[in-house]
């Protein structure tokens, strides 16, 4: 019997459907008996209950469900006053479940396989549940994207781990054991968070602090799907983590498409969810399309000026046409100049329309108003651009964690 756990927050309801996409995939690749345990708080509603039940049924998975509260709610109260307000507002509270999981499992569990909610099994996970788990009775894989730039962690150059070993904790192989459980276990983990209350990745970095002779596994059993975008990879057979905003909704590559292809055999997939999609998708057509109008409004009948940061400075004309433009103006910085531009703003007259092609428009225009400047003459010309021609990212990721 294969034991795995799951651990969730799901604030709005909708996070449910990330553990139900990632049982499908073990369910898809496993032809083993498995047993699922979700360590789960008050968010975790009836209906996504019956949907992930209804996964596991076709397969007579055992599904065991613990509510984290009342348990050892006092343990993680203690631990979260202990983390900086920075860190609560980023991250999920489920991020610390599991560092209980040992006080929650039943004592029948003496092995078990942890994995995050935004991960895909593409494989057999009996490979994975047939690895040795060393001397720490923990085995995991090499952070790759930490490792690779380990200048980026706020923890650098602090001595506190072994950044060459540094492991990523969305995949654990696990034994029970002394070293993963019990006060001292708490006091360590509680020591950590009192010490370095800034630290880049919490949960995370207290466990690389205290196991500091982890079985590392073969990286085929935690593969970063945003260092497999970056490294121009395709999918093979292995585990694929979509941490680190990595879900898009537009940009539809290969790693998306996996997902989505799970994801459509869950019960959540469903006409309210397309629904949903549908929604969204319009919402943000109709925002982009209302700034676009708005552009033309401005700028219909009057002349432009485009300001423009070098970055910006190829794709400008690809946005307005060259008729439009009664002058360019490239700058370094647009925010060491703008004296210069409220004093020629206020000189033109209402029939000039500044476009700036600059980094923070928001900032810039807040300037300009308070400088007395017209909020009709003056516009962010990134609207106009792709997000490939420089223009704004939506969040794609919360996007698709919302729906």
């Amino acid at each position: 019997m294969i034991e795995i756990c799951y651990a969730i927050h799901d604030k709005n309801g909708h996070y449910a459907k990330f553990v139900g996409t990632s049982i499908q995939s073990i369910l898809d690749n496993t032809c083993e008996k498995i047993r699922v345990h979700i360590m789960h708080d008050h968010t975790l509603t009836q209906q996504n209950i019956k949907y992930l039940m209804q996964i596991c049924n076709r397969r007579n998975i055992k599904v065991c469900l613990y509510n984290v509260q009342g348990k050892k709610s006092s343990i993680l109260q203690y631990w979260y006053s202990n983390l900086h307000d920075v860190w609560l507002e980023y991250y999920s509270p489920a991020v610390l479940y599991r560092l209980i999981m040992w006080e929650i499992l039943p004592d029948y569990v003496d092995k078990i396989i942890y994995l995050d909610a935004d991960t895909l099994v593409c494989l057999d996970i009996g490979n994975l549940w047939n690895e040795d788990t060393g001397a720490d009775g923990v085995a995991a894989v090499i952070d790759s994207l930490v490792v690779a730039n380990p200048q980026n962690h706020s923890l650098y150059n602090r001595e506190v781990f072994d950044f060459k070993r540094y492991f990523n904790t969305g995949v654990l192989l696990m034994q029970r054991s002394n070293k993963c459980c019990g006060r001292e276990f708490v006091e360590k983990i509680t020591c950590f968070f009192k010490k370095y209350p800034l630290a880049s990745f919490p949960d995370q970095d207290a466990l690389n602090y205290i196991f500091d002779n982890v079985r590392i596994l073969p990286n085929k059993y935690n593969r970063i799907v945003g260092y497999e975008r970056l490294n121009g990879t395709t999918p093979e057979n292995a585990i694929y983590h979509f941490s680190g905003e990595s879900f898009r909704l537009y940009e539809y590559d290969v790693w998306m498409r996996m997902w989505w292809d799970y994801f459509c055999e869950t019960p959540w997939c469903n006409s309210t969810f397309i629904e949903r999609l549908m929604t969204v998708s319009e919402e943000i057509n109709m925002r982009y399309i209302g700034e676009v109008n708005r552009f033309f409004k401005l700028a219909w009948c009057k002349s432009v000026v485009v300001v423009y940061e070098e970055v910006y400075r190829e794709n400008v004309m690809l946005a307005i046409n060259r008729e439009m433009v009664l002058e360019m103006i490239p700058c370094k910085n647009v925010f060491s100049s703008l004296l210069d531009f409220v004093t020629v703003m206020k000189k033109l007259d209402e029939n000039t329309v500044f476009v700036f092609f600059v980094d923070d428009f928001k900032r810039l225009y807040k300037g300009l108003i308070s400088a007395g400047c017209r909020a009709d003459c003056s516009f962010d010309g990134r609207l106009l651009l792709s997000k490939r021609k420089g223009g704004y990212s939506l969040d794609e990721n919360q996007i698709v964690i919302d729906l």
